[in-house]
């Protein structure tokens, strides 16, 4: 008896972890195993956790420039309460602002949103942008990083259905939008409020980065010396983000941010 027992027990447990393996699926394009950790980390993170879905109930994955991300929707709860309680300029969720003028909009308003000074700490800093600007705080929101006004800058596109990613440039964090119509990443800094500008053409970091490493001039609000490295995290879905550490998708663990250009003064964590 108590073998059959032993034998249905683990007919379970391997019927439970194939159904987890199926579902998690379509985000292994995404997983990098560079180490023991990330084995770990991912292992936990299909047997503990469910995959991202939109309200809609699909997979929250979007192929952009032939490449897989997981994003987020203004119709999820925390999108909508985003804009809610913070809102933005009326421009901006206006359908007839035209395109760049709703993004820069919007950009300059996140640069101004927090305040250099704040009784939050620097660090650590939440990842959902409602905890940012304070609401779950009394009202005290944390005081301005390139981080921090990164992650708000997502978030508030993810609302207005503008598909977006953090980057990370050489000690330096910040944003690059996908514009739709000319099917390229424009580098749109929510810190400095500013844009990398080439012949009156919008430019992505990584047009900027071989721009600067070739000592070719272009436009650009902030230290051009962070342009000797270009790294993305393939994820924008972070208006929900309370993933525990050991989740192998959490912001923190940077295993799965793709490196696009390094240079000799790069982390060698993006040159593995």
């Amino acid at each position: 008896m108590k073998k059959w027992l032993y034998f249905a027990s683990l007919i379970l447990i391997l019927g439970f972890a194939v159904i987890k393996v199926i579902m998690w699926k379509p985000f292994f394009d995404l997983v990098v195993i560079k180490d023991y950790k990330s084995i770990v980390k991912i292992s936990l993170t299909v047997l503990l956790a469910n995959p991202f879905y939109l309200p809609s109930g699909e997979t929250a994955l979007k192929v952009i420039d032939g490449e897989k991300y997981i994003i987020d929707s203004n119709e999820t709860k925390e999108t909508k309460s985003l804009i809610k309680i913070f809102p933005p300029p009326s421009p901006v969720i206006d359908p007839n602002t035209e395109w760049h003028q709703k993004v820069s909009i919007l950009r300059k308003f996140v640069f101004e949103i927090l305040e250099q000074e704040s009784d939050m700490p620097q660090i650590p800093e939440p990842v959902r942008a409602i905890d940012l600007l304070g609401l779950n705080n009394g009202g005290k929101k944390y005081p301005r990083l390139c981080s921090k006004n990164a992650k708000i800058f997502v978030q508030y596109l993810s609302g207005i259905n503008i598909d977006s990613r953090i980057v990370q440039l050489y000690k330096h964090v910040t944003v690059e939008v996908w514009n739709p119509k000319v099917q390229k990443w424009e580098l749109h800094d929510p810190y400095f409020n500013s844009t990398a500008m080439k012949d009156n053409e919008y430019l992505s970091s990584a047009e900027a980065f071989d721009l600067y490493a070739n000592n070719d001039s272009f436009s650009y609000g902030a230290p051009h010396e962070i342009f000797q490295t270009v790294v993305y995290i393939p994820r924008t879905n972070f208006s929900n983000d309370q993933l525990p550490t050991w989740h192998y998708f959490s912001y923190e663990n940077l295993h799965y941010w793709k490196t696009i250009r390094t240079s000799d003064i790069s982390s060698a964590l993006w040159k593995k």
